[in-house]
Formats: C-alpha cells, sequence, structure tokens
C-alpha cells in the first residue's frame, strides 16, 4: 500500500495493483541526472511506501518543481535525481484517477 499526497493536505491511500494498472510509477527510474542539490520549489507529489522490510519498514519519495522540463525526487529527505516533469504530471494525473473525488 501506499499513502499518497497529491496535496500536503490531503492524503490518499492506493495499492500497488492500482499504481501498477496506471503504469507510471515504474516511470520515474528514468532520472536525467543525479544531485545533491536540496528542493527550492513547490513539493508537487509525496509518495511513502510500507515495505515489509524490518531494517527500511518504509520510505518517502517526495517530486519538487525544478524547472519545466524536470523535478528533483528525494527519497527519505535526500536528494537523488532529476526525473523528467512530464512523468510527474502522468503520476499525478494516475493518483487523481485512482483517488475517490479527484
Amino acid at each position: 500500500m501506499y499513502l499518497v499526497s497529491v496535496d500536503p493536505l490531503d492524503t490518499y491511500e492506493v495499492t500497488l495493483p492500482d499504481m501498477i494498472k496506471h503504469d507510471e510509477l515504474p516511470g520515474l527510474t528514468e532520472a536525467d541526472s543525479f544531485t545533491d542539490e536540496e528542493a527550492a520549489q513547490k513539493e508537487e507529489l509525496s509518495i511513502t511506501l510500507y515495505l515489509d522490510n524490518d531494517a527500511f519498514p518504509q520510505t518517502t519519495i517526495k517530486l519538487y518543481r525544478y524547472d519545466g522540463s524536470t523535478c528533483l525526487a528525494t527519497v527519505d529527505g535526500k536528494s537523488v535525481a532529476l526525473v523528467p516533469r512530464s512523468r510527474t504530471v502522468n503520476l499525478i494525473e494516475a493518483v487523481n484517477a485512482i483517488v475517490p473525488g479527484k
């Protein structure tokens, strides 16, 4: 199960089959480049993954606006990569299609 925030005030539970059905989560593995820059712009999306792993029971991926074509991806608060903004937008649209009332 994932907890997804499209808006910092609204958090929703979605399941892995829901995310796979919309085929957008795997697209975030296409990093344009890697970075350790700090996020300076608006958070676009936050996804918390709950894992069946005692050492790493959960991890949070956040995507922030970076420029017109990329978003900054952070994992557990650490900046890791720039990903295509189009993939972020597609993921947000997929989440909106899954989440009731969106």
